[in-house]
């Protein structure tokens, strides 16, 4: 990717951050992220396209699902029975931070239904500290819409930290610019070559002197 393409790839980004669905900007985002060298933005775009999963190689041990990713919902067992948590302290055991990756969650979106999820690990907590055998996490899909918000958010960041290095490709696109038009600026052209112009220049002389003659001799001749 040249620093053209970079600059221009940015600023397409840059313009349809605001509506453009995540799942059409993020491969061009990462090749981005990848082209200016920047790890973390690359490792951030892979985990969101892909999904924060154990077979995601960019959920390294130091990454967690973030909090911005966090829906609420219902435990229900085999029976559809729903878990009910009245201690306040214990608020966070309806709640669980979706990994799916960022086109599912565009998809998950616009369903009309309750979507659930099925989370062993949650299952294992429950057992053992509500003597609950939860089956499944259901939950409204309407609050897809806040997380894809707040995952354009971030994305909207990131490429505001990236900007710097972007002015910097665009100012060096800039500089060396001058110097092409510079050296189009210095190539003569065909009538301003010293020999063409020597040429002309003799050509007129001999046009000139033959004038000069063809007048004396009419002269004469009156």
């Amino acid at each position: 990717m040249k620093n053209t393409k970079i600059v221009s790839s940015y600023d397409e980004l840059l313009l349809k951050s605001i509506n453009e669905p995540l799942s059409k900007l993020f491969p061009l985002a990462l090749l981005l992220a990848i082209e200016i060298k920047n790890a973390n933005f690359s490792k951030w775009l892979r985990l969101e396209m892909n999904g924060y999963w154990d077979t995601n190689q960019a959920l390294t041990e130091d990454v967690e699902v973030p909090k911005y990713r966090t829906i609420a919902g219902q435990h229900k067992d085999h029976f559809g029975q729903i878990l009910v948590v009245s201690q306040k302290n214990f608020d966070f055991v309806n709640t669980r931070r979706i990994r799916n990756g960022v086109e599912e969650l565009e998809r998950f979106s616009i369903t009309n239904n309750n979507l659930t999820i099925q989370d062993p690990h949650a299952t294992e907590i429950l057992k053992k500290n509500f003597d609950f055998d939860a089956v499944e996490f259901s939950f409204n899909p309407i609050q897809l819409v806040s997380v894809i918000n707040a995952i354009r958010t971030r994305f909207i960041e990131w490429l505001t930290k990236i900007q710097p290095s972007i002015d910097n490709i665009r100012k060096s696109i800039e500089k060396n610019a001058p110097n092409v038009n510079a050296s189009k600026k210095k190539e003569k052209k065909w009538y301003q070559h010293p020999v063409v112009i020597a040429a002309l220049i003799t050509a007129s002389g001999a046009i000139i002197t033959a004038i000069i003659i063809a007048i004396i001799t009419n002269s004469k001749s009156l």
